[in-house]
């Protein structure tokens, strides 16, 4: 069994400005755990722990998914605060909202639930260390929601593992998928 999910991987030398501003953050937060710019993505499922039958049956359906190449606008950071995450935006555009039902799609004919909740796609950028309580990154902080950060051209879209480890998780890629275009 792997926890499987898919996702954009978002090449941070495409977005400077973002880097620039992450490392303005980071200075002097070690109560944060960052995330590995190497793994910055966006993801698009999370299908959790998965079975060798039904990768098979994802990798399988994941190839046959037919979308064009996306921008991947970033713009903004804002928090999860429940969840402890500081994430950067991303703009949900049109091709960005059909790659995402067509891999949802794929999910479900292996049998993955949909995901209830709105799409709301992010980069997240940090998470706190712990699970103790309510936190508001917000005090103290000067959280940006207007600033562009770039934008990053996708031309396809992978399946990740996520590893657990004592540092967090890492994601290495099991599959890539070409998008048209």
């Amino acid at each position: 069994m792997r926890r499987l999910f898919t996702g954009i991987a978002v090449d941070a030398v495409e977005v400077p400005m973002l880097v620039e501003r992450v490392d303005a953050l980071r200075a002097g937060h070690g109560d944060l755990r960052w995330s590995e710019r190497a793994g910055w993505h966006v993801t698009l499922q999370f299908y959790g722990m998965v079975d060798a039958a039904q990768e098979t049956c994802l990798r399988q359906q994941l190839c046959g998914v037919d979308a064009r190449c996306v921008e991947v606008a970033l713009r903004g950071i804002g928090t999860f605060d429940r969840a402890g995450a500081l994430w950067a935006g991303v703009e949900l555009t049109a091709e960005l909202k059909a790659l995402e039902r067509r891999v949802a799609a794929a999910g479900e004919a292996c049998g993955f639930a949909r995901e209830e909740r709105p799409y709301r796609p992010h980069v997240t950028l940090a998470r706190r260390r712990g699970r103790g309580g309510r936190w508001d990154f917000r005090k103290g902080w000067e959280i940006d929601m207007g600033t562009e950060f770039g934008v990053a051209r996708v031309r396809e879209f992978l399946l990740y593992e996520s590893v657990a480890g004592p540092g967090g998780s890492r994601y290495e890629v099991v599959d890539r998928y070409m998008l048209r275009g």
